[in-house]
C-alpha cells in the first residue's frame, strides 16, 4: 500500500500515485481510503 504519496496542492493534502510501477492491483489502497480519495482504475 506505499504506492501513494501524500502531497500538498492549493493548501489540501492530496493523495499522489508515484509508485505506480510498483502497483499489484491488491485495492488495499481502496479498502484503507476514505471512499472519495483514490480511484482505481
Amino acid at each position: 500500500m506505499n504506492v501513494y504519496d501524500m502531497v500538498e496542492v492549493g493548501g489540501k493534502k492530496k493523495a499522489q500515485a508515484t509508485r505506480a510501477e510498483d502497483c499489484i492491483m491488491c485495492m488495499a489502497c481502496v479498502s484503507g481510503c476514505p471512499v472519495t480519495a483514490i480511484t482505481v482504475e
